[in-house]
């Protein structure tokens, strides 16, 4: 897999009390965003790709001031993705990378209150073209804020 690309400004380890595991999501690259219900991206969060059997970090970054990450260099394969937010459930999602899905979904974290039968999650949505100065997201899986 190569050296482990880590960001200097982000130290995470793995985290999966109160995870809801609806099997892995499967993605061509790891990008995408972070954000929390209907507060917007989520800037400066510590985001982590864990192997699936070791849970050893393979890489890891700080999300920008649009709540985006990306990681293109991470070889096909099973992964956990971690992200851990103060005062936010952690969320930690299964991916499995495959370079001929057909899927061009990007993975999008919805950050969450921590709470007893709820917690953060994640799920694929696709870039659909409004214009051709914007961009917008639609769901392509579960819908929840």
């Amino acid at each position: 897999m190569g050296q482990p690309k880590n960001s200097p400004q982000c130290q995470i380890s793995y985290e999966n009390s109160n995870q809801t595991d609806y099997g892995p999501l499967e993605l061509k690259l790891v990008s995408g965003t972070v954000v929390h219900g209907k507060q917007g991206a989520i800037a400066g969060v510590c985001v982590g790709i864990f192997g699936e059997n070791d849970h050893e970090l393979i890489a890891s970054a700080v999300t920008d001031e649009h709540g985006s990450f990306a990681f293109p260099k991470i070889q096909p394969g099973s992964y956990r993705f971690v992200v851990i937010a103060e005062g936010l459930c952690p969320a930690n999602v299964p991916l499995r990378l495959n370079a001929r899905t057909r899927s061009n979904g990007v993975l999008q974290v919805v950050m969450k209150l921590r709470g007893i039968d709820d917690c953060s999650f994640g799920k694929l949505i696709s870039p659909v073209k409004h214009s051709r100065k914007t961009m917008r997201t639609r769901s392509a899986g579960q819908d929840s804020a």
